[in-house]
């Protein structure tokens, strides 16, 4: 009986532990489900990368010979685009569209600060500063709660408190013939006092919480005194990026960070990629950051490859992109991330309406929100940005801003939705539209009375940007052996002669280098008479006259 006693004991002994493991493993998995209920609750964090005058051989996913594995995984763990456009392809209009959500004609500092009039087409070129104290993504999302960033390059004007003390110290030394030497007290001095006055203008004026390894615009253009300052430093670059991601993973708010890189627009990136990773455009470094591989690494793993050591600068590129994705995993914050990667537009023939400067590399990863490995071949413009970053974060933008894109979230989705069948472009005096099939460019130029119109200060540089925008002729009479050695040169060469023309139509199902203008073929007659039509439907919308397309009256 006592034996009997005991196993039931034992029994109702063993019943209570399996009901206390039974009641611990179910709370476990409501625990569970309401972590992961918080997690995809919270609103994404959102990485933004742009580049500078990069095309699509660059990178690895695109076809490319290079070494660009972290740049090809946001394309293998998301979307790759194939026809993403650059609405302006230089650099400063296609930042504007990007962060305004609208076309760079629309930008107030056209008609303010550059003193283009109402009655005359808006010429597009490097004048499309935005708005201080304006809408654009970062200012919407810091007023919607979200932590916001920006790392790298700028290149769309300052703000008020800018303007206001810049007067207040010149550049020093900048007739030098000689460079300045990297240790020069008084020029570090400038740099670092410049440096500290942007960082308060953008947090005042362009709602950015946090601004680190800034660059006010390209490194080309400064005086000769200052080439030994003027260097490319993805690391320093890279490790703003870090900080901030440090700063702000697992917090209450979401972030937005603005990753603008300089690489790859002049100078030459291969003479920066040996330069001392102290040299800042805030001056010397006490200690170079340690964030990324270095030039040894960079030319070894290129050996190793079989490729050239001037694709060095690419895997530079790559190695920052790598080491921003890591720093993410490292906070497991990878999955609920979302990171673009758009480059501001080709340099085969940036400066123009041609493919060659407007169709760019576009990725974009979000393993949480949408299907991996994907193919989008739908026409997405850089107009789409802003709508597209505000449907994800569920953020309704204000109803003062102006948006000309549209979100291209339900395409990544695989919802349906009713896409856009072409995209226009502007830049300088011209204007273009594209379908899938067809691409049409107009040129129309100020009249004599229009130019007379004109300031003198704008009228010079309305004509050094006019022979710019040409296509100069020095392409046209570059050696053959130039032509040769250089695609770009060769590509240029062959489409000067289409430079000055009013109206060009290409057929870019058979010629999607557009090498040849149908204009004048009447085969192609009812085509361009609807291309002209969505032009003009278009340009309705838009700001200003534009030839016979909009009148003034």
């Amino acid at each position: 009986m006592h034996k009997i006693v005991e196993e039931v004991e034992e029994i109702a002994m063993n019943r209570c532990i399996i009901n206390h493991m039974v009641w611990w493993v179910r709370w476990c998995l409501l625990l569970s489900v309401i972590v992961a209920g918080r997690v995809m609750a919270k609103r994404p964090n959102v990485i933004f990368i742009i580049v500078d005058d990069s095309e699509f051989i660059e990178y690895g996913c695109y076809g490319g010979r290079t070494l660009t594995p972290h740049i090809d995984s946001l394309a293998q763990n998301g979307v790759l685009f194939t026809h993403g456009f650059t609405s302006s392809s230089v650099c400063t209009p296609t930042r504007y569209a990007c962060l305004s959500g609208q076309y760079a004609s629309r930008a107030q500092s056209l008609a303010q600060r550059d003193q283009q009039p109402d009655h005359m087409s808006r010429f597009v070129r490097w004048n499309t500063d935005m708005e201080s104290g304006g809408w654009n993504i970062a200012s919407v999302l810091q007023k919607s709660g979200y932590t916001t960033g920006i790392v790298g390059k700028w290149h769309v004007g300052h703000g008020e408190h800018y303007w206001t003390h810049r007067r207040e110290f010149k550049q020093p030394q900048r007739a030098r013939k000689e460079p300045i030497p990297l240790d020069d007290v008084e020029t570090n001095a400038y740099l670092r006092k410049t440096y500290d006055l942007i960082v308060t203008d953008m947090k005042q004026n362009f709602g950015f919480d946090y601004v680190a390894s800034y660059y006010a615009g390209n490194l080309t253009g400064w005086p000769k005194a200052y080439d030994n300052f003027t260097k490319h430093n993805q690391d320093w670059v890279t490790a703003g990026a870090l900080r901030f991601i440090d700063e702000n993973a697992n917090q209450e708010k979401p972030f937005f960070l603005y990753l603008s890189t300089t690489l790859q627009h002049g100078p030459p990136p291969e003479a920066s990629i040996e330069a001392d990773r102290r040299i800042t455009m805030a001056g010397l470094l006490e200690t170079p950051p340690k964030v990324q591989p270095g030039f040894q690494s960079l030319y070894q793993r290129c050996d190793r490859a079989g490729l050239p050591r001037d694709r060095a600068p690419y895997l530079w590129l790559d190695d920052g992109v790598g080491a921003v994705l890591e720093r993410l995993r490292d906070h497991n914050i990878e999955r609920n991330t979302i990171v673009f990667f758009f480059a501001d537009q080709q340099s085969w023939c940036k400066g123009s309406c041609f493919d060659g400067g407007v169709n760019t590399p576009y990725l974009m990863c979000w393993p949480a929100g949408i299907p991996a490995g994907q193919v989008c071949e739908e026409l997405v413009s850089n107009i789409d940005f802003a709508p597209t970053i505000f449907d994800i974060c569920q953020v309704t933008p204000p109803a003062d801003m102006h948006l000309d894109g549209q979100s291209f979230l339900p395409l990544v989705q695989g919802k349906q939705t009713q896409w856009r069948d072409a995209v226009f472009f502007e830049l300088g005096n011209m204007r273009a539209v594209r379908t899938k099939h067809f691409k049409y460019i107009a040129i129309r130029r100020y009249t004599d009375e229009q130019w007379a119109q004109l300031p003198e200060a704008i009228q010079q540089s309305q004509e050094f940007r006019r022979r710019y925008f040409r296509l100069s002729q020095t392409w046209a009479a570059s050696s053959a052996e130039h032509l040769q050695r250089s695609a770009i040169a060769k590509w240029r060469h062959d489409h000067a002669k289409y430079a000055e023309d009013s109206d060009q139509l290409y057929d870019l199902r058979v010629d999607p280098s557009e090498n040849v203008n149908l204009v004048d073929n009447q085969e192609y007659a009812r085509e361009l008479l609807s291309m002209k039509l969505l032009l003009k439907d278009w340009l309705t919308t838009m700001p200003g006259p534009y030839g016979e397309f909009k009148k003034t009256f």
